[in-house]
């Protein structure tokens, strides 16, 4: 027995925080804890690992999708294809597993699940569990999943692979495999495989691909496609960008040119978003992407929540509140009215008072009246004679002015003076 001279009585006791996450979407998680203990020198190591899941399912079904990665005998969803000097790949060919999961009391399928291969993949056939490395296939045509009633199938005509449904067995998982061959692959260039909201890709390269998918936060199956939303792929000082202007197509992450971002180096990474996807909000978040030296990375997924449809935020409705300030510059208003009131007083009426025209009216029209009138008729007695040219009797001659009268008229007119006033003094005696 190894004396480490340390009391058996000794207990070390260590605190670690640990930072918890809100899961974006309806996903599962594998956790990896691990811790060492190491003395100076180096001779007393104690080491400890656990491996679990975390998931957010409730009575549903989980499908998963990967591909074993023969140089490393494990199965991932972003497997490094390596390639030759030419840029082909040294093996094309590889096992897929698909993954039917059952969730709480979710036990009766009630659809069948579909798998579409992608362009530039070929059905080599079914495979066991037990041959998943030596490229043993069982056939190609329908096949009973080991351990289940369910039955698979591949359709030729469509490319696609068929689960039927059926029940799950005591809570386990529904596993089938199956193997294809990659009759035409181009470096730097996933083929990318999704099926129910998981995606595994295969990426010819000699370098670190990066798997980065971008899902919806309330639809993980949906698969986002935007070639104008923009991503920047950061160094480990999160300053550093080693990939730029990554967009958006069939839910991966690729360059400019249409293939997978690749890395050189093993090592920690983070991933920003410059410009989200139309109709997703902005997240301001960097997300970690870790680069094994060996095994290269996994798959990373990022979720986008989508955009409030209608008024984006709240923010508008402050805008109504300054609206106020607007009614009190019309208490102001009475203020210019009442000015003028005194302005505008009739103090200039009587100034402009029409006192001036009956002074101005009377004065010339007397003057001209008396001044003609003395001046052509010469004696007071003649003045009715203006009445008479007004009306002239018909048939008598206008007599003129200032000419001789007739005595035989004016004896006329003494006469028939002189009876007038004798009927008067007759009638009276009567």
């Amino acid at each position: 027995m190894l004396d480490t001279g340390i009391s058996n009585k000794l207990r070390l006791s260590v605190t670690i925080p640990l930072q918890t996450h809100v899961f974006p979407a309806t996903t599962t998680f594998d956790v990896v804890n691990s811790a060492s203990f190491t003395g100076a020198d180096n001779e007393v190591v104690y080491v400890s690992s656990v491996t679990t899941s975390a998931t957010s399912f409730g009575n549903e079904m989980e499908v998963s999708k990967t591909v074993f990665d023969a140089q490393n005998d494990r199965f991932t969803s972003n497997p490094r294809a390596p390639i030759d000097g030419a840029g082909s790949l040294i093996d094309d060919t590889f096992v897929y597993r698909v993954e039917l999961i059952p969730h709480g009391t979710f036990s009766t399928m009630v659809a069948d699940v579909d798998d579409i291969l992608p362009s530039g993949l070929e059905f080599s056939g079914w495979v066991d569990a037990a041959h998943i490395g030596d490229g043993t296939t069982v056939g190609t045509g329908p096949y009973t999943i080991p351990g289940t009633a369910v039955t698979a199938s591949y359709d030729a005509g469509t490319r696609t692979v068929t689960v039927e449904r059926g029940r799950f067995s005591g809570g386990e998982s529904i596993v089938l495999y199956f193997q294809v061959r990659a009759a035409d692959a181009t470096a730097n260039v996933g083929i990318v495989n999704t099926i129910g909201g998981t995606t595994a890709t295969i990426t010819p390269s000699d370098g670190y691909p990066l798997a980065l998918l971008k899902r919806d936060a309330t639809d993980p199956s949906h698969v986002i496609d935007d070639a104008d939303a923009r991503f920047d792929v950061l160094a480990a000082d999160k300053v550093t960008v080693v990939l730029a202007d990554l967009r958006v197509a069939g839910g991966s992450l690729v360059t400019a040119d249409g293939k997978t971002p690749t890395v050189e180096d093993a090592g920690t990474y983070w991933v920003r978003e410059r410009v989200a996807p139309k109709g997703y909000a902005l997240s301001d978040e960097l997300i970690r992407v870790t680069v094994d030296a060996v095994t290269g990375a996994e798959a990373t997924t990022i979720f986008n929540t989508p955009a409030p449809v209608g008024p984006i935020d709240p923010q508008p409705t402050p805008e109504p509140t300054p609206t106020p300030e607007p009614t009190p510059e019309p208490t102001p208003t009475p203020e210019p009215t009442a000015t003028p009131q005194p302005t505008v007083t009739p103090t200039p009426e009587p100034t402009v008072t029409p006192t001036p025209e009956p002074t101005a009216t009377p004065t010339p029209e007397p003057t001209p009246t008396p001044t003609p009138a003395p001046t052509q008729t010469g004696a007071p007695v003649v003045s009715p004679t203006p009445g008479a040219t007004a009306a002239p009797l018909a048939g008598d001659t206008l007599v003129r002015t200032g000419g001789t009268i007739p005595f035989a008229l004016l004896l006329g007119g003494v006469l028939l003076v002189a009876l007038g006033s004798a009927f008067v003094v007759r009638r009276r005696r009567a």
